[in-house]
């Protein structure tokens, strides 16, 4: 089949880059993170489908990336400050929309942070924080670098 967009969960070039240098724990995390792309293209074209519009889908991951240092600092913060309310608020956020922009490995490491957050263990959300962060700060370079200056390219 020969379609632009790769199968859901397809690994390519486009698909996964270069993981951050210091996540060699992310072994501990289970099995497969790894293997998950930074950013599925293909969740990104089936999001243009569903809107009806690339520019909407543009937008949105655009958006994405302009508010993940927000994101992050809010669930950095009720962490710290050991709120369970506002760090399960903040971790929800960060994975339904890392989810959304197709942010595969993020969504699921903030999926463990959510169970952690959930049985009320705070201090190993707090150290699953830095995997957190750094997963995030590498969905953001990938998404912009894949994804938001190429469908803007001329």
């Amino acid at each position: 089949m020969s379609s632009s967009a790769p199968e859901p969960g397809a690994r390519s070039a486009d698909s996964v880059h270069q993981q951050p240098s210091d996540l060699q724990q992310s072994a501990s995390l289970g099995d497969g993170v790894d293997e998950l792309p930074l950013v599925d293209l293909a969740v990104l074209a089936e999001l243009e489908e569903d809107l009806g519009s690339p520019d909407i889908a543009w937008n949105f991951a655009r958006d994405y990336i302009l508010i993940w240092r927000r994101r992050q600092l809010a669930l950095s913060a009720a962490l710290e400050r050991r709120e369970r309310s506002a760090a399960l608020d903040a971790v929800i956020s960060v994975r339904i929309s890392a989810a959304m922009i197709g942010g595969m490995r993020l969504a699921y490491l903030a999926g463990t942070l959510h169970a952690l957050i959930q049985a009320g263990d705070m201090e190993g959300g707090e150290e699953l924080l830095a995997t957190v962060d750094d997963y995030g700060s590498a969905t953001v370079k990938e998404l912009e670098r894949s994804y938001v200056l190429k469908a803007r390219t001329p």
